[in-house]
C-alpha cells in the first residue's frame, strides 16, 4: 500500500526477488523513503541524500561504533552525491549514547590470527598453516616462521611478548594439525643430512579443496565415517542432513512444535534421527525450559537438534512444498528459507568436494 506513495521497506525477511525490486526501486527515484533494518547497512551499495537512525539502542543494546558507521555512511557517498546527511534521534535519557556513537572512534584492525584470552587455536590461523603446506609454499618449520613474519599478527606484535604469542600459536597450530591426521613429518635427505618436512594427508588436501576449516570438515567426517555404519535409504533426511549447515538464523526453535514434528515423523525418518542423535528425553526437557548448555557436551547435543529441525525444513522444501506453507509452518520468514537454501546448497558443494578427495 505504501509504494505508490514513494514508501517501501527492507529487511532480512524479504524474498531475493522482492529485495532487487525494492533496492531498484529506491536507486530509480521511484521509492523516496525506505524504511530499513540495520542489515542494510553492510552487503548493499545503496547511497541516500539523507540518512535516519531512529535510535542509539538495537534490540535493547547499544549500537556499536562500526554498525552506526555503516549506517551513516551511507548519506553523501562520494562519486554519487555531493552533500549528504545523517541524523541519529535519541530520547534524553540516551543523549550520553548517542553522543558516544557520533564522537566514538572505530576499533584498531585486529589479526584474526591471533587467539583471545583462554581460548584455544584460533580457525583462521589453523586453516593457514594448513593452506601453505599443502599448497607447498611452506614445507618446514623455518619455512612456517617466515610465513607468519608477513602477516598482520607480526606486524601488529611488539618485542618478545609479541614474538612468545606468535611462537606459541604457530606450534599450537602445528601440534594440532598433527593431532588430527591434517598434516604429518616425512624425512628426506638432503645434501647428506636428514630433514624433517611437513606434508599434507589426503584429510588435510581435501580440507583444502573443500573451503572448509578445520574443525567443520574433522566434525563433517566424523559424520560421514558414522553414517558409514548405518545409512538410511528409505528416504532423503539422512543425506539430507550431511548437507545441512548449522543455519545460524534459527536462533530461536519452538521446542513444542519440534516435538510435535518429531511424534509424527514415519518410522525410517525417526531412525535417522536416533541414528544422528536425537534423544526424545532432550526434546522433553528442551520444551520444560530445562535445558541451558553449559558443557561441551550439551553444546553438541544443542547443534545437532537445531541441525536436525533444520533438515526437516529443507526436506518441505526439496519436495516443493510452497514457500508460504513451509515459513508458516516453521514459523520463519520467506527470506530465511531462500538464505537457507543458498547456504545448503554452498555447504553440499564443500561436502561434495571434501567427500570425493578422501
Amino acid at each position: 500500500r505504501t509504494v505508490p506513495q514513494g514508501v517501501g521497506f527492507h529487511h532480512a525477511g524479504l524474498t531475493f526477488d522482492e529485495r532487487d525490486i525494492v533496492e531498484g526501486a529506491f536507486r530509480q527515484g521511484l521509492i523516496r523513503v525506505l524504511v530499513a533494518t540495520s542489515t542494510l547497512s553492510s552487503g548493499v551499495n545503496l547511497p541516500a541524500r539523507r540518512v535516519i537512525v531512529r535510535s542509539p539502542v538495537f534490540n535493547g543494546r547499544p549500537l556499536d561504533v562500526i554498525t552506526y558507521k555503516q549506517m551513516s555512511g551511507r548519506a553523501g557517498r562520494k562519486g554519487v552525491d555531493t552533500m549528504g546527511e545523517s541524523i541519529l534521534v535519541c530520547k534524553s535519557s540516551e543523549r550520553a549514547k548517542g553522543v558516544s556513537l557520533l564522537q566514538g572512534c572505530l576499533k584498531p584492525v585486529r589479526s584474526c590470527l591471533v587467539k583471545k584470552e583462554g581460548e584455544g587455536v584460533t580457525t583462521s590461523m589453523l586453516r593457514a598453516i594448513l593452506e601453505i603446506i599443502v599448497s607447498g609454499v611452506a614445507s618446514t618449520p623455518e619455512d612456517v616462521r617466515v610465513y607468519t613474519s608477513c602477516t598482520l599478527l607480526a606486524a601488529s606484535a611488539h618485542g618478545r611478548e609479541g614474538a612468545s604469542i606468535q611462537g606459541n600459536a604457530i606450534e599450537d597450530s602445528i601440534e594440532y594439525l598433527m593431532e588430527n591426521e591434517l598434516i604429518h613429518i616425512q624425512e628426506e635427505e638432503r645434501e647428506g643430512d636428514k630433514i624433517q618436512l611437513y606434508r599434507p594427508t589426503q584429510l588435510g588436501a581435501a580440507t583444502l579443496a573443500s573451503s572448509l576449516s578445520p574443525p567443520d570438515a574433522l566434525r563433517i567426517f566424523a559424520d560421514l565415517q558414522k553414517a558409514m555404519k548405518g545409512f538410511v535409504l528409505e528416504n532423503d533426511l539422512h543425506i539430507l542432513y550431511q548437507i545441512t549447515p548449522v543455519y545460524e538464523e534459527w536462533a530461536t526453535i519452538d521446542w513444542y512444535q519440534f516435538f510435535c514434528l518429531w511424534e509424527k515423523l514415519s518410522a525410517s525418518m525417526k531412525r535417522v534421527a536416533e541414528l544422528v542423535g536425537i534423544e526424545e528425553g532432550f526434546l522433553a526437557r528442551s520444551i520444560k525450559g530445562k535445558l541451558i548448555p553449559k558443557t561441551g557436551k550439551q553444546h553438541r547435543q544443542m547443534a545437532i537438534h537445531k541441525r536436525f529441525f533444520t533438515s526437516l525444513v529443507l526436506l518441505d522444501l526439496i519436495n516443493e512444498v510452497p514457500l508460504a506453507y513451509v515459513a508458516k509452518k516453521f514459523h520463519c520468514s520467506r527470506g530465511q528459507l531462500q538464505s537457507l537454501q543458498q547456504s545448503a546448497a554452498t555447504y553440499a558443494g564443500m561436502v561434495t568436494v571434501f567427500s570425493r578427495l578422501l
